[in-house]
């Protein structure tokens, strides 16, 4: 489904997915964060989901706890 999105919402979920915040994105593409909500909206009503967090959820892998080990810091890595 991610494909039948036009190129810049498709674009902005999937830096939406690699971590990137509204404000990063906006600035990247040169674009309004109101713009860069409205292309989410779009992706949202897509998915049929209510927000980003329903939307990474949807299309990031579920993390397995037994492989997730948390070093130094605050990160995790797998």
């Amino acid at each position: 489904r991610l494909n039948q999105l036009p190129d810049r919402p498709r674009e902005i979920v999937c830096r939406l997915v690699q971590g990137e915040r509204v404000g990063r994105i906006a600035d990247a593409m040169f674009l309004s964060r109101s713009t860069v909500r409205n292309h989410l909206s779009r992706a949202f009503r897509e998915f049929d989901v209510s927000g980003q967090e329903d939307l990474l959820r949807l299309l990031l892998p579920p993390i397995d706890p037994n492989r997730v080990k948390v070093g130094s810091g605050s990160r995790l890595s797998a």
